[in-house]
């Protein structure tokens, strides 16, 4: 090791020794006697200091305590390095998965189902109750790459998933996908997501958005867009669709068959636009875009129905920038700001207090966030650097950190979803780690 930390001693009289390595090589605990290494811890940066207690029993366990610079907080570990929670808290981490990256996932609303798509072409579908695989469902359409996004319908009946040329439905009852073609696009679809009337709307690199009925498997298109659409959010009511596209156009579609209405053009930004999200009132509409060199965060007030623009906020060019969403009574906006979060008012447009997130460093960033269904919680996760992951919970009231979840190399966490009665909440991450 590149340097001797500490050294205890456990109540059988077995010698561990704790060090860390050179080339960022996390903490290691080793049996001297067999010169085993017994965990190794995750990595860090640099270790400042290390701290045991506790007698080595199953009553008075090993505890250690890791401080790092890079990450200035205290990391609590047991002696077989499985992470401890600080006092108080209950947090179960477990990792499900497939073979590839994790591209989408989905949560039910009783948050006892997981959906999740993958770049290794298959969707799954999981039981958080014993955190078993209930359904493997292939992606066995002819010509059809990756799926890239997935969706429960209202009901919890219907599993949509994203894929190429036509989204594949499944009805969860009888396990079995839906013999309806759906077919329509020409390329990719991008994101996917139901209407709360259980129709399902998608959108696609072919620059159209389609909802689809299905019982017919028949689709209305909306055609306005003139590059490919990645960003789609529908509002709470049904009543709009909002939609993004890379020339950094979005379009707000009103769905009242009896009043049919051309869209409304929200016009503004430079770049490709990767997010939009409606505030639960549907007053308010969020884009996030890759406006060159930097990001930016925009709301609208979309009660006007016009391009009325209350605020935008330029970040700081983070790589991993396209991070908004509203808490659940639509009061504030939380954005990722080169790697932290900022919280907004929702409606004077003013800054109220930024999140106490690690340092990001030259190539770290916030990666994706969630508000807690009582909006008293946010669970973040960012970057320290390009190959090194954390996900940590906060106090939105305060900013404080309240939780520490993991922190791994050679993962990136792209989306989080949490259950609507929030004690469980999933993550999809993508890489090797």
């Amino acid at each position: 090791t590149e340097r001797l930390q500490t050294m205890w001693t456990d109540a059988a009289g077995g010698s561990f020794t704790l060090g860390y390595g050179g080339d960022r090589t996390g903490p290691l605990a080793y049996d001297t006697t067999s010169a085993a290494i017994e965990a190794a811890l995750f990595r860090l940066d640099a270790v400042e200091e290390v701290r045991v207690t506790g007698a080595g029993t199953s009553t008075d366990p090993w505890q250690i305590d890791l401080v790092s610079t890079s990450l200035p907080v205290t990391h609590r570990f047991a002696a077989d390095g499985s992470a401890l929670q600080p006092e108080g808290a209950s947090v179960h981490v477990q990792s499900i998965g497939h073979d590839g990256s994790v591209a989408g996932i989905a949560l039910d609303k009783p948050g006892t189902l997981l959906a999740t798509v993958s770049w290794d072409g298959t969707a799954r579908l999981w039981d958080l109750r014993t955190v078993s695989l209930i359904l493997e469902l292939p992606n066995d359409c002819p010509g059809c790459t990756t799926p890239m996004d997935v969706a429960f319908s209202p009901d919890g009946r219907f599993l949509a998933v994203g894929a190429r040329p036509n989204p594949a439905v499944w009805d969860l009852v009888t396990g079995e996908r839906l013999a309806l073609e759906f077919a329509g696009h020409t390329d990719n679809i991008a994101t996917l997501e139901f209407l709360p009337d259980g129709r399902l709307a998608t959108a696609g690199f072919d620059t159209t958005v389609r909802l689809w009925n299905l019982t017919t498997g028949e689709s209305t298109t909306l055609i306005g867009h003139r590059a490919p659409v990645r960003a789609l959010d529908v509002s709470s009511d049904g009543t709009l669709v909002a939609t993004g596209s890379d020339d950094g156009v979005i379009k707000l579609w009103q769905l009242d068959p009896a009043n049919p209405a051309e869209p409304v053009t929200l016009a503004g930004h430079r770049g490709r636009v990767q997010r939009v999200a409606f505030d639960p009132d549907t007053h308010y509409l969020a884009s996030i875009a890759e406006d060159t060199p930097d990001w930016e965060l925009r709301v609208w007030d979309v009660r006007l129905q016009a391009t009325a623009e209350w605020t935008h906020i330029r970040t700081n060019g983070s790589p991993h920038g396209y991070t908004a969403m509203f808490n659940p009574d639509g009061t504030e906006v939380a954005a990722a700001d080169n790697g932290s979060v900022t919280i907004w008012d929702a409606t004077a447009g003013t800054r109220i207090r930024s999140l106490d997130t690690p340092d990001a460093g030259a190539e770290g960033g916030i990666t994706a966030l969630a508000y807690s269904p009582d909006g008293g919680e946010a669970v973040v996760a960012g970057m320290t650097d390009l190959d090194t992951t954390w996900l940590r919970v906060y106090d939105t009231a305060t900013g404080a950190e309240l939780r520490f979840l993991l922190q791994k190399p050679g993962i990136s966490i792209s989306a989080i979803a949490f259950s609507s009665d929030g004690t469980r909440m999933a993550a999809a991450a993508r890489g090797s780690g």
